[in-house]
């Protein structure tokens, strides 16, 4: 009778992460027997980078199989974010949500009564928070254009040059609109004009430049 691998003993919800992984990739709701498994991979690092894996190789294959490819739901991870903090990192990605309550927290001055070009609020990700990354995102209210704010994102890789800090993708949402850019040498991308209204729903993706 063979033995079941050290890996089984250790994790042994790991051969329930492929449906799981389905469930999240098109967007179905889990059910109650998987609650276990979301558990489970919220708290085991290993699981998690697992999961993370089988969620790149099936949206591969999905684009593969499938030419030109729909708009396949991106799951909900939301998860797998650490409990009060308000980002988490899922397939080589930083995701930080914007809320009331974030805003309040990190505020430089009040948006309604801010001049053109002020710096309206700052974003600062807790140091080695999540490994070789550094990131910082400041709003500032457009000039020229009341009510629309403009968001600097700041990505640096401590490992890499000062200097030589480009090629991460920054990605802004908010409700159904998007702004993408990448870093620049100093790992700096601006994005918008962004809706100030629609900041509470912000959510800003990293991809760090390998």
């Amino acid at each position: 009778m063979e033995k079941p691998s050290q890996s089984s003993l250790d994790h042994p919800l790991r051969a329930r992460l492929p449906d799981y992984a389905t469930l999240l990739i098109f967007g179905a709701p889990p059910l109650p027997d998987r609650a276990e498994v979301a558990a489970h991979v919220a708290a085991c690092a290993e699981c998690r980078s697992a999961l993370d894996q089988l969620l790149a190789a099936m949206y591969d294959a999905l684009s593969a199989d499938l030419a030109p490819a729909p708009a396949y739901p991106r799951p909900n991870l939301a998860f797998l974010r650490p409990a009060g903090l308000p980002w988490y990192v899922a397939q080589r990605r930083l995701v930080i949500c914007f809320s009331e309550a974030m805003l309040g927290a990190f505020a430089a001055q009040s948006a309604a009564g801010a001049s053109r070009g002020a710096l309206l609020y700052r974003y600062v990700q807790e140091p080695r928070s999540v490994g070789d990354l550094e990131v910082s995102i400041d709003v500032y209210a457009e000039e020229g254009q009341p009510g629309q704010g403009r968001v600097r994102v700041s990505v640096e890789i401590p490992s890499r040059d000062p200097f030589q800090q480009h090629g991460s993708q920054v990605i802004v949402r908010a409700d159904q609109e998007s702004w993408e850019g990448v870093t620049d040498d100093l790992g700096l991308a601006v994005l918008g004009p962004v809706p100030l209204a629609a900041l509470p729903r912000l959510r800003v993706e990293i991809v760090p430049a390998e």
